[in-house]
């Protein structure tokens, strides 16, 4: 161990790091533990998305899903990630002055492509807004047992 200083958590435990954020940021909140929780369970949120994508598992992720219950598929869960089989069908280009990039435009580039998103079945996203904002995935078209994404290409 000589000339290796040993890594330590500011913190001994995640329940010491809640407790000092209700002390010291959510003093001022109605339910301060609450609060605090949220706070760290956001951060773990954006430290797994970063992660994910680092390992270039990006395509593969959906972001707040309603997952079915395993015996009643009329109950579902909102779950923060899940990852999924994903199958290229197209690669769009588009100009710089087309945004925003949205689920219309997608749809139109996809059906000069050869496929056809239904209408009734397509969402009201954007995947990237004339502020340049730039989503993770954008949803396209929710079917029952398939779902259309589009994504940026590298």
């Amino acid at each position: 161990m000589e000339g290796k200083v040993p890594k330590r958590m500011s913190y001994p435990s995640v329940d010491q790091l809640q407790k000092a954020l209700v002390q010291s940021v959510f003093h001022y909140a109605t339910d301060k533990k609450k609060a605090a929780g949220r706070a760290l369970g956001t951060l773990v949120e954006v430290i797994t998305f970063y992660l994910l994508k680092s390992w270039d598992l990006q395509r593969f992720v959906a972001i707040e899903r309603p997952l079915p219950e395993y015996s009643n598929e009329d109950i579902t869960h909102n779950v923060e990630y899940s990852l999924h089989p994903s199958t290229p069908v197209a690669a769009l280009d588009f100009a710089a002055d087309n945004l925003p990039l949205s689920v219309t435009k997608l749809a139109k580039a996809l059906m000069e492509k050869g496929i056809e998103i239904p209408s009734e079945q397509r969402k009201q996203h954007q995947l990237l807004s004339t502020q340049f904002v730039l989503r993770n995935a954008c949803t396209i078209a929710d079917e029952k047992d398939s779902r259309t994404f589009a994504f940026q290409h590298k």
